[in-house]
C-alpha cells in the first residue's frame, strides 16, 4: 500500500511540570489531529483513531520523574458516544443552514467535530505545543472545539462545550451548563441488559423433573442444578447499569483517562525513558507527570505508525455497537 511520504510523523513538543498541590502530579494534554494539522500545512480531522508508534521522553533534571500516558478508553462505548454526539451537533448546523436556505452557510472546509477528553482539558493551560529543537514554536491557525446550543428551563440560550468521557459539568436546563460528556450521555440513554435466562419461582419443584426417567432415581440432583440454573451468568459480565468512563470519577467509577503506558526516568545520570505504541481515539492524549522539582521541563517525542490517512495510519470513529 502507498503511503503519502510527505508527511511529517514526528510530534515534538515539551510538558513543564507545573503541579497544582500536593501530590506532585501534573497533567498535559495533546490532540494530535491539531498539531498533525499544524506541521503539515493540511488539515487531519480529531474524528479518527490514531495509531501511535512510540513515545521518547528526555528529562535532564536530577529528580526522578514518573510519566503516565492516558487516552480515553479504546470501547465500542466511546466510540458510539462520540457518533451519537457528532450526529446531533451535524443534525443542530443542518436545521440552521436550512433556515438560511444554503446549505453550507455555517460551514468550510476545516469544518470539523473536535471535543475536549474532559472538562479538565477545557480548563487547563498545560496544552502541548510542537516545537523545533530549539523550542521555536509555530504560527498556527483555528482550532475551535465544537459546541451545543441548549433550551434552558427559561427558554433562554447556552452554548456548552462537548468532553468525550467524565461527568457533566453544571445544571443545564438552570442554564448553568458548561460541559455535556458524550459517555455520560450514552450512559443515560442506553438500554440496560435484562436477566437472562429469567427462569419461573418454583421451576426447581416441578414435576417433570421427578417423571424424568433419565433422572428419576436421583430427583436431588435436577433440583440442584435448576436452582444453580437460576443464578449462574444469568447478568453480563459487566456492569449492566453504567459504562466505564463515565459519570463523576470515584470508587467503582474509573472515569479519568485510561493509563495506557507508564514510564520513569531515574534522576542522577540516565535521563532518557521510552513507551511502546498504542491508539488514541479521536488522537487525544494526557500525560501524568509525577515529580518533586516544580518547573521541571521534559522534551518528548512522539511518533505516528505511517499509513493510508494521509501519511499516518488512523481510522474514522464509526460507532455501533449496541
Amino acid at each position: 500500500m502507498a503511503y503519502d511520504l510527505d508527511t511529517h510523523r514526528f510530534l515534538h513538543f515539551n510538558l513543564t511540570h507545573n503541579p497544582a498541590g500536593d501530590p506532585d502530579e501534573d497533567f498535559h494534554y495533546l490532540d494530535i489531529g491539531k498539531m498533525l494539522s499544524e506541521c503539515n500545512r493540511k488539515t487531519f480531522r480529531q474524528g479518527m483513531s490514531y495509531d501511535v508508534a512510540n513515545v521518547v521522553f528526555h528529562d535532564s533534571d536530577a529528580s526522578e520523574t514518573f510519566i503516565k500516558v492516558c487516552t480515553a478508553p479504546n470501547t465500542w462505548a466511546v466510540q458510539a458516544a462520540w457518533r451519537a454526539g457528532f450526529r446531533h451537533w451535524r443534525q443542530q448546523i443542518d436545521i440552521a443552514e436550512k433556515s438560511l436556505q444554503d446549505d453550507d452557510a455555517l460551514t468550510g472546509p476545516w469544518s470539523d467535530f473536535k471535543v475536549y477528553i474532559n472538562d479538565d482539558h477545557r480548563t487547563d493551560t498545560d496544552k502541548a505545543i510542537f516545537v523545533d529543537c530549539e523550542d521555536n514554536t509555530l504560527d498556527v491557525g483555528d482550532w475551535d472545539y465544537s459546541q451545543y446550543t441548549v433550551t434552558t428551563a427559561t427558554s433562554s440560550y447556552d452554548n456548552v462545550a462537548i468532553g468525550l468521557m467524565g461527568p457533566h459539568n453544571g445544571a443545564f436546563t438552570a442554564g448553568a451548563g458548561v460541559l455535556v460528556s458524550l459517555l455520560e450521555v450514552l450512559e443515560n440513554t442506553i438500554n440496560t441488559p435484562q436477566e437472562d435466562p429469567d427462569i419461573a419461582a418454583g421451576a426447581v419443584d416441578s414435576l417433570w423433573a421427578f417423571l424424568n426417567p433419565d433422572m428419576s432415581a436421583h430427583p436431588d440432583t435436577v433440583q440442584q442444578v435448576i436452582a444453580r440454573g437460576e443464578t449462574e451468568n444469568d447478568l453480563p459480565p459487566y456492569n449492566s447499569t453504567t459504562i466505564p468512563g463515565a459519570g463523576t470519577p470515584g470508587a467503582n467509577r474509573p472515569s479519568d483517562p485510561w493509563v495506557i503506558r507508564e514510564c520513569c526516568i531515574p534522576g542522577g545520570g540516565s535521563h532518557m525513558a521510552a513507551v511502546g505504541g498504542f491508539t488514541a481515539p479521536c488522537g487525544l492524549v494526557v500525560f501524568e507527570t509525577m515529580q518533586a522539582t516544580d518547573g521541571d521541563k521534559i522534551g518528548v517525542t512522539l511518533e505516528l505508525v505511517p499509513g493510508d490517512y494521509k501519511g499516518v495510519s488512523a481510522r474514522p470513529m464509526r460507532g455501533g455497537g449496541y
